[in-house]
């Protein structure tokens, strides 16, 4: 093994306990790393992405996936296609893309129990020409024109997440006259679904410290 040269002399110890030597250093056992293990679905955090519909070339557009969860977003479409899409987050929002601007778009608001959990764009002759949205209250919002069933999980042609997830952004492919020609989204496991895991003794936060108080003060201190 040789030794690094040219470097200032360490402490071999600190109050009285010795640090390992990081510098020279032997590999022992195979040298090999523990194989990696899969993470579990129900702690799978990891942001995906669905399909595209339509075409996944022309000029790209992804942001706002890692700002979630999505407040409200904003669709605007003409006789000539989808030319508008912009997504609102808490503090921020993602550029605006597209021809047509926000003052010509729809918006969806979702309150904070409100989340997106599918959609599905319309596609024709390489444009598309509406997008429909689902939140998971069991409504859709329509933008552009529109078709086929409207109840959650019903269309073969729309995209819905797994259960416990969000849609956190939509992302896509515009043409060289600025029409959004592909569009897909962006999803992740919500961290609520952790709750339903949670043992039931847990229970709230305040019962817990009710329960600590006690046991600290005696059986005479109760009020």
């Amino acid at each position: 093994m040789s030794k690094l040269s040219g470097l200032p002399d360490l402490p071999a110890s600190v109050g009285g306990e010795s640090i390992p030597d990081f510098i020279n250093f032997e590999i022992v056992g195979d040298g090999k790393l523990p194989a990696r293990h899969e993470v579990p679905p129900e702690l799978d955090f990891s942001i995906k992405k669905s399909p595209v519909s339509g075409l996944d070339s022309g000029k790209q557009f992804d942001e706002g996936a890692v700002w979630y969860p999505l407040r409200e977003l904003k669709f605007a479409c003409s006789d000539t296609g989808l030319g508008h899409y912009q997504g609102h987050y808490d503090g921020r929002s993602t550029a605006p893309v597209g021809k047509l601007s926000s003052t010509d778009s729809t918006g969806l608001k979702l309150n904070k129990d409100q989340y997106v959990v599918g959609f599905r764009a319309y596609s024709n002759n390489n444009i598309i020409e509406g997008v429909r949205v689902w939140t998971n209250d069991g409504n859709h919002k329509d933008f552009g024109k529109v078709q086929g069933p409207t109840e959650y999980g019903k269309d073969p042609e729309a995209f819905f997440v797994p259960e416990h997830h969000e849609v956190v952004n939509f992302f896509g492919h515009m043409n060289d006259d600025e029409h959004i020609h592909g569009l897909g989204a962006s999803y992740t496991r919500r961290l609520a679904s952790l709750a339903a895991r949670a043992p039931a003794w847990y229970g709230s936060y305040v019962d817990l410290r009710s329960i600590y108080v006690a046991s600290t003060q005696g059986p005479h201190s109760a009020t």
